[in-house]
């Protein structure tokens, strides 16, 4: 029988469990920014924060195999991927426990002003830390994409395989500059605390379609609304901190000098893309990729970008090839 853990988190701080606080403006008009293709350099300390996750394993999962551990990407969370992990998990041989984490700032996860993807790579390293897990499998989507390839960088050790959905190590997709319109929606956002949540998400998708016109992507960001203990309506991503820190870092990546400055990862690695999607493309996409990652392959799928959503069973069939191949 198959068993999902759901396991909040504490901020801790000098060695001390403190509450988590979620906060969340909707009525504030502050700009949003643009992108570009590294990050700007930041040299404030990283301090690594406890995620929150969802774990799938039954008595047939074979503990001295490695994990699969899975981040999502911008808006998303670890509920987002409970029927992906849960295929993986039944289709892995041998059975591998999945682990599907909420990214910081994102889902029920610890809040932070900071949001680079060496801040993400460390929670990564952290929640391994702490889980004694000593290699595993890592998956990420976009943003979490981006995560686990720096982690692969800083930690070629404890990475069994890795594989990135739909984003890039060398470019930057021109649909990031749409993201402005994004921010600027869910912070426009009024709704009262009176109404049920699936009232709050019509009124929300209302207010919100003059600036995000599709729908899949509405719906996506709408699963972010969620009722707090005080009753207000509230959007579980950090809209502020994802803001403040989309131009500088999200919607880059590392430079050639700031990969200098990390270890070399040459065990496999695969790129899933949306062909329909331009965060990916081919064919010299593939010889820049492996600049940095040499053993990487890269395959397509006939969906966008939100490529294990759009073809649910294609996406478990070649990931599991993957993990399951030697």
């Amino acid at each position: 029988m198959l068993k999902v853990f759901n396991l909040g988190c504490v901020l801790r701080s000098n060695g001390a469990s403190t509450a988590r606080l979620t906060r969340c403006s909707f009525a504030t008009d502050k700009g949003s920014k643009q992108n570009d293709e590294t990050t700007l350099k930041d040299d404030s300390p990283v301090v690594p924060l406890q995620l929150s996750y969802n774990s799938y394993e039954d008595l047939s999962s074979d503990s001295t195999t490695p994990p699969v551990i899975i981040m999502h990407g911008l808006f998303g969370s670890k509920q987002n991927w409970r029927g992906i992990s849960k295929a993986i998990h039944s289709k892995s041989k041998p059975t591998r426990k999945v682990i599907a984490l909420d990214a910081r700032n994102h889902g029920e996860s610890p809040h932070s002003p900071h949001h680079r993807y060496v801040d993400l790579a460390e929670d990564v390293h952290l929640f391994c830390t702490e889980h004694k897990i000593p290699k595993a499998v890592f998956l990420g989507h976009s943003m979490g994409g981006r995560a686990m390839m720096v982690f692969a960088l800083k930690y070629p050790h404890l990475v069994e395989k890795a594989i990135i959905v739909d984003v890039s190590p060398v470019t930057t997709s021109p649909a990031l500059k749409s993201m402005g319109e994004i921010f600027t929606a869910m912070r426009r956002v009024s709704l009262p605390n009176d109404i049920d949540l699936p009232q709050a998400r019509i009124m929300a998708d209302e207010q919100i379609k003059e600036f995000i016109p599709d729908k899949v992507t509405r719906s996506f960001i709408l699963m972010n609304l969620y009722r707090a203990v005080n009753g207000a309506i509230k959007w579980r991503s950090n809209v502020d901190s994802l803001d403040d820190n989309f131009s500088k870092h999200i919607s880059r990546f590392l430079g050639p000098q700031q990969r200098l400055s990390l270890n070399k990862y040459t065990a496999p690695i695969l790129f899933v893309g949306g062909s329909k999607s331009d965060y990916l493309t081919a064919p010299d996409e593939l010889t820049r990729i492996r600049e940095i990652f040499p053993q990487a392959d890269l395959k397509f799928l006939d969906t966008g970008h939100l490529v294990q959503v759009e073809a649910p069973n294609e996406f478990v069939k070649l990931v599991t090839e993957f993990i399951n191949s030697t």
